[in-house]
Parts: C-alpha cells; sequence; structure tokens
C-alpha cells in the first residue's frame, strides 16, 4: 500500500497497473496496421495516442503520490519512528524512508523534523502532475483536431479508439486497485493488531488506514472519472448487443370433440 511499502498488497497490484500501461501504450502504437493511409496521418495518431495514454497516467499517479503525502500527516510520525527499529529488526533508519509509488524516490516522512519530508514529496509529486498533465492536454487538442472531420472508418478514428480502449482498461485496473486498497486500510483501522505490521501502536496503524483510505479514495474519484469519460466516448463506436427475444411458446390447440 501507500504507506507500507512491504504490504502484500503493493508489489503485485502496482505490477499489474505498470503492466496494463506498457500494453496500452503499445498497442496505441501498433494500431490500425495494414489499414490504407492516405493523408499519411497514421504515424502522428499512434503517437500523440501513447504519449497521451502515458502523460495522463503518469500525471494521475503523480497527483496521487502528492495526496498520500498529506494524507500521511495524520499519523504521528514519532511513535512511527520509535517502533520502526523494532518492526525491521536494525536500530539505523538513516537510509528508511516511505515510497509513495514507483515512479519517485523514497521519502523519509517519519525521521525528518517538521514533515519536511511530506512537503517535500508534495512539491516534487505536484510538480510532476502538473507538468505532464499540461502536455496531456496538449496532445490531445492535436489528436482531436487529426480526428475532427474524418470518417469513422479512417485511420485516426481507428488508433483513437484503440487509445480510449487503453485509457478505460488502465483507468478501470486503477478503481478496481484503490478500492482493494481502501478496503484494506478500513480492516486496518478496525483490527490493528492484527496487521503485518502489528509491531506499531494500534494508534499509528489505524492512522496509517486512514490516511491510505483517503489517498486512494482520492484516486479512486479521479480513475473512475476518467473510466466513465473514456467509455462514454467509446461506447458510440461498439456494436449494440442483440436484443433479447422471449423464447416462442405455442398455443395448445383446443381438442376436438368426438363425433359417434
Amino acid at each position: 500500500m501507500i504507506l507500507d511499502p512491504f504490504s502484500p498488497l503493493s508489489t503485485e497490484l502496482y505490477s499489474l497497473l505498470s503492466v496494463a500501461l506498457v500494453v496500452s501504450a503499445i498497442a496505441v502504437l501498433l494500431a490500425a496496421r495494414g489499414e490504407p493511409d492516405p493523408r499519411g496521418y497514421r504515424p502522428i495518431a499512434r503517437y500523440l495516442g501513447a504519449i497521451g495514454l502515458i502523460t495522463l497516467f503518469v500525471a494521475l499517479y503523480a497527483a496521487f503520490g502528492a495526496a498520500g503525502s498529506l494524507t500521511d500527516l495524520v499519523v504521528n510520525h514519532a511513535e512511527r519512528k520509535a517502533a520502526t527499529p523494532y518492526y525491521f529488526g536494525y536500530t539505523n533508519l538513516d537510509f528508511f524512508g516511505y515510497g509513495m509509488s514507483g515512479a519517485f524516490p523514497i521519502y523519509d516522512f517519519s525521521t525528518n523534523a517538521g514533515n519536511n519530508g511530506n512537503y517535500d514529496h508534495t512539491v516534487a509529486s505536484g510538480l510532476v502532475a502538473i507538468i505532464t498533465g499540461a502536455l496531456f492536454v496538449l496532445t490531445r487538442r492535436w489528436r482531436l483536431r487529426l480526428e475532427a472531420g474524418a470518417p469513422k472508418d479512417a485511420v485516426v478514428v481507428r488508433v483513437g479508439r484503440t487509445y480510449r480502449s487503453g485509457v478505460a482498461a488502465v483507468a478501470g485496473l486503477t478503481l478496481a486497485v484503490s478500492l482493494t486498497t481502501m478496503a484494506y486500510a478500513v480492516f486496518e483501522f478496525f483490527a490493528p493488531n492484527i496487521v503485518t505490521s502489528a509491531a506499531y501502536p494500534d494508534d499509528v496503524i489505524r492512522m496509517e488506514g486512514l490516511a491510505e483510505f483517503l489517498a486512494f479514495g482520492f484516486l479512486a474519484v479521479l480513475s473512475g472519472l476518467i473510466f466513465r469519460r473514456a467509455w462514454r466516448e467509446l461506447a458510440p463506436a461498439l456494436p449494440a448487443l442483440p436484443a433479447h427475444k422471449a423464447p416462442a411458446t405455442k398455443r395448445a390447440t383446443p381438442a376436438k370433440k368426438r363425433t359417434r
């Protein structure tokens, strides 16, 4: 989880998101292969789609990192620092810190005076979110300009559909990971004595659970909105589901009266 790099939920779920993002970007770069492209827009459409996909989720995860470093302020850092040597089996904390996501450096939130680690990480993640978000907006404008007025079977439109499918897939997985971790954070809050980091005081574990719930709630809301937007843009291109027809029933024919 976000505040505990040794959580059983961390590596597997975050690796899933990374793989999904890479696979989606590759799918965009390979979209509309072999299709006629009289205007020659296929390469630029592919690159704009791949860059837009990556920058969108880098901005999302960076904003999530900033939110997580702020929600961590609810945790009693002095208590967590005091209990850390007993949990990890060493007393040298000079190199220890909490990482908000795999894309950012490790920041020590417990040993810095005045919560400087939290504020430092908030600024660093916020700058990443702003810059990559601006790049996403720019590439999106160029991509929509290519698609404007193009027929439905044009190469740029096909690439755009692949891009939206990738966005919906990664956003949906991000939403699922967020909801899963929020559920585990609730478990941490109400059962602090049986979680992995049980060497910490109960109030520290509860507050870490609260911090994680708030941070992943923020991520769940944003990823849910992204998924909804991508799905609504993608829906008109999806084939309509066949209408369900009730099975035909045979009418019972009245029995003929016997005649003598």
